[in-house]
């Protein structure tokens, strides 16, 4: 009996052990398959940001222009170019309006769809007597109602987005204008992304994608009928328009060529486009499999703690080994002390690496730059005693670059001393023309007429003039950039004071911000300009400086075209 006893205690604390053993399994299932549902939850949060923001963008390309077919449509050039013959400056006059309005090209088409006049006249080959009447959009528009249309050009072979405004005598449409947009600027910045994004039109067929291979592809298996159909409209050229491995299911999941993504879509307004937007599902499988890794290796040490414990609670019952226990103890202490003693080393170590690191470039960019600064000082001061310093004012601008070479290398201090050091009064008209005196030779040497107005008392504000003025030449810099292509090439600067502010106002002839922000054109590494041309620092520094400053820069649009940028300070008061 006694055996059997023993037999029974020894079968429990086997299967005690596979049983927690079992139920830890079942828990870091039940965690994986949660984790990843919050994973999976989190990733479409952020997709479908990321598809409203790709949305509003294609949405505000295709529709930039969209005003356009109607005001050409409106032109009496253009009607009497339907109704009677079209004038010699005709193409001309549309070839200046597609240029300024960025479109590709800008035609009309009498009622029999021919072209009559086009923007691409010298262009080899151009739209001049090409009949497109079997296109919808020229179809839509003789029947009195603006349509757009997305398709492959039969004559260029280059896609584009087409918008087309009925041409009306006595409210009876007599011929069409057309926009023709062009899309590679779109594609470019789709490809660009590394996102997976394609748009389909209402026949389910990419137009657009961020994956060359994706584009102009079917979604779906065209029955006879619908390949017939898209084939008489002649959008997509002699492309095939082969089936995409495309299979959707429920829950915002797809298949592409076997693979598991998440996908969104949303429908554009006009056209009817739906944009896809596709993330890849890896990472939440991954990220939950860590949480399981993590949660696992817990599990591991708190059950290692538990046989700790007991193995303790043992030891602690033999009064033989209680010294051994305490001495363990404190040698576990001690060796913790030590790793958090190792590990504040170890970081104070790094601190110390980077700061001295950073001093070294410092002492390296100063040292490099004092020595032909100085020398060029030297040369300068040898010709002005010699006697043989050039009377046009060249020698004072040189040495007004070297003073200025030279603040910038004490510029370096700047980053390691207190925000007030070098501040003192500063006469803002001095300041403005130490700025406007770098781009003299501009001025002179381009048809830019530049307009200063300026308060004959002076105004004084509380600064680093260097740094005001680094502020002031980034912002005319950026207008004289901003009108280099433009037919009305102005500059206009305005300093004033009202209610104990400060205002510098910079207003440019140039493009203007094209709807953006301050907050979005200060952002670093935030350009508009091509690449090569500039880091997008610019503004991101001169805002920083201003706010060091206590003042404050804006920008907006002119209402006649061009942009705004205001400089505020607080007007130092007397006395104070």
């Amino acid at each position: 009996m006694k055996l059997k006893i023993d037999t029974t205690k020894s079968q429990i604390h086997v299967k005690k052990p596979l049983f927690l053993f079992v139920a830890a399994c079942m828990i870091l299932a039940v965690l994986f398959y949660g984790a990843t549902s919050v994973f999976r939850t989190l990733e479409l949060s952020q997709s479908e940001a990321k598809l409203s923001l790709y949305e509003t963008t294609i949405e505000n390309e295709l529709r930039r222009l969209d005003y356009l077919p109607v005001v050409v449509a409106d032109k009496l050039d253009v009607f009497n170019a339907v109704r009677y013959s079209p004038s010699e400056d005709l193409n001309q006059e549309l070839l200046n309006l597609s240029r300024d309005a960025r479109a590709e090209a800008i035609y009309i088409m009498n009622a029999q769809g021919v072209t009559i006049a086009t923007s691409n006249f010298k262009d080899t080959p151009n739209f001049m007597g090409k009949n497109y009447g079997f296109r919808p959009y020229f179809k839509k528009a003789m029947q009195g109602q603006r349509a757009g249309l997305f398709a492959i050009g039969v004559t260029t072979l280059r896609p584009g987005y087409f918008l087309s405004a009925p041409i009306f005598d006595l409210g009876k449409p007599i011929g069409v204008a057309v926009v023709k947009l062009d899309l590679t600027s779109l594609t470019n910045t789709l490809e660009q992304t590394n996102e997976m994004i394609f748009v389909s039109n209402s026949d389910d067929v990419i137009v657009l994608s961020s994956r060359p291979v994706w584009r102009y592809r079917a979604l779906r298996e065209f029955t006879d009928i619908e390949r017939k159909k898209i084939d008489k409209k002649r959008q997509f050229d002699t492309q095939d328009l082969s089936f995409l491995d495309w299979d959707v299911r429920s829950d915002n999941v797809a298949f592409l060529g076997g693979r598991e993504f998440l996908s969104l879509e949303v429908a554009l307004k006009a056209p009817a486009w739906t944009v896809h937007y596709l993330g890849d599902t890896s990472p939440i499988r991954e990220r939950a499999l860590l949480v399981v890794a993590v949660t696992a290796g817990l599990m591991a040490l708190s059950a290692l703690a538990f046989l700790l414990m007991r193995s303790g609670r043992l030891r602690r019952a033999l009064s033989a080994s209680q010294e051994d226990r305490k001495r363990l103890q404190r040698e576990i202490e001690v060796r913790r002390q030590a790793e958090r003693r190792l590990t504040h080393a170890q970081e104070e170590l790094k601190r110390s690496s980077k700061l001295a690191a950073l001093g070294q470039l410092a002492a390296s960019v100063t040292h490099e730059l004092g020595q032909p600064i100085s020398a060029m000082k030297n040369y300068l001061a040898a010709e002005e005693i010699a006697g043989d310093a050039p009377q046009s004012g060249l020698g004072r601008q040189l040495s007004q670059i070297v003073v200025r070479m030279e603040n910038i290398t004490k510029q370096l201090r700047f980053f390691a001393s207190d925000r007030g050091e070098d501040m003192a009064p500063v006469i803002l008209q001095n300041v403005v023309r130490g700025a406007l005196g770098l781009f003299k030779h501009d001025f002179e040497e381009t048809t830019i007429k530049q307009i200063t107005q300026m308060p004959t008392h002076d105004i004084l504000v509380f600064g680093n003039q260097q740094r005001l003025e680094q502020v002031i030449i980034n912002v005319i810099r950026n207008a004289i950039m901003a009108i280099e292509d433009r037919p009305k090439r102005r500059i206009m600067i305005d300093l004033s004071e009202t209610g104990g502010k400060a205002v510098l106002s910079v207003i440019d002839t140039g493009a203007g911000l094209g709807g953006q922000t301050i907050e979005q054109l200060s952002e670093p590494f935030h350009t508009t300009r091509s690449s090569g041309v500039g880091m997008g620092l610019g503004l991101a520094i001169s805002a920083s400086i201003i706010q060091e400053h206590g003042g404050s820069l804006t920008a907006k649009d002119v209402q006649t075209g061009g942009a705004e940028f205001i400089i505020t300070l607080d007007v130092l008061q007397n006395g104070s």
